[in-house]
């Protein structure tokens, strides 16, 4: 039936109805180290690109605005299906479709972030100006002992090139902290190059074994000094994420208006800050706000325009 192959889809049933999630792809062919999910979900197979866009039309229809574009390792997308375009491709499709709506990507693998979603990310005012890419570790030597397909230097430099080339943009990148071989001088490494780099968002996750890993064989360092690297890392990530924020206060950012709190209007800007609005504003409006505060205690706007 018209239904068949729908299992994808996932839809959150949020009461406002502003954002959704849609699974392009899953599964996932890298061999890293420390991650079960390819024996657990199996080689990287793309949803095809007619019942993504389907999908897509249907939560426009739905009402949604902003469509989440998710799955285990995105980047791959089409490469299991000989869809030429590649998740790049895919995203031109769904800008093709008409309507007043915004697209975001989730995460992506330093190496998928090519100078085709580079280009699209700075050209096209749908798509939001916002990537999460993980690092994992800033030591190559870990890198290679996690079997990322990577090095330190390349990831540094997709990052300057994606910064330059799309200005504003909201960088995110995931850490693994405490990795079996992680020595104190490998850690410094991660702290270093998350440091200097143009990231707006930290997500640090602290290793544990997965059995049946490659890493869950090798003889781990202490769970308190695990603990203390990752609550380093989370102090770090606060201070660059409110840095980021502040360099927008004062100007105009366009943003999508979620459910209200009772006394204060909430809405989310295309690169990712959550902010708050003065009254309650009605959900799943795009609106250009203006910040006024970036502090600890949250980021203020106001509206510009509805």
């Amino acid at each position: 039936g018209p239904e068949e192959g729908r299992g994808h889809a996932c839809v959150p049933h949020f009461g406002d109805r502003t954002r959704a999630f849609l699974k392009i792809q899953e599964g996932c062919n890298f061999p890293c180290s420390y991650c079960i999910i390819p024996s657990v979900r199996g080689p990287s197979r793309s949803v095809p690109v007619e019942v993504v866009v389907e999908d897509f039309k249907a939560l426009l229809d739905a009402g949604y605005r902003e469509v989440v574009l998710t799955g285990v390792n995105s980047g791959e997308y089409g490469k299991d299906t000989g869809f030429r375009g590649g998740l790049a491709g895919l995203v031109e499709r769904l800008l093709a479709v008409p309507g007043r709506y915004r697209i975001r990507l989730n995460s992506l693998e330093p190496r998928a972030v090519t100078p085709g979603i580079r280009t699209l990310m700075r050209r096209e005012a749908a798509l939001a100006k916002h990537l999460q890419i993980p690092l994992q570790s800033g030591s190559d030597a870990v890198l290679r002992a996690m079997r990322r397909n990577y090095r330190a230097a390349f990831y540094e430099e997709q990052l300057r090139a994606l910064a330059e080339e799309v200005p504003g943009v909201g960088i995110g990148a995931d850490v693994l902290v405490g990795f079996p071989t992680e020595s104190t001088a490998d850690f410094d490494a991660t702290l270093a190059l998350l440091e200097r780099s143009p990231i707006a968002f930290v997500h640090a996750f602290t290793y544990s074994p997965r059995p049946g890993t490659a890493a869950a064989a090798m003889p781990g360092i202490p769970q308190r000094e695990a603990a203390e690297r990752t609550r380093r890392v989370r102090v770090l990530g606060e201070r660059k994420h409110l840095a980021f924020a502040a360099r927008f206060v004062g100007r105009p950012l366009s943003a999508l208006t979620l459910a209200p709190s009772p006394d204060r209007g909430r809405a989310l800007t295309e690169n990712f800050l959550h902010v708050a609005l003065p009254r309650p504003e009605g959900p799943n409006r795009f609106v250009t706000v203006t910040l006024r505060s970036a502090g600890s205690e949250g980021f203020a706007a106001e509206l510009v325009e509805a």
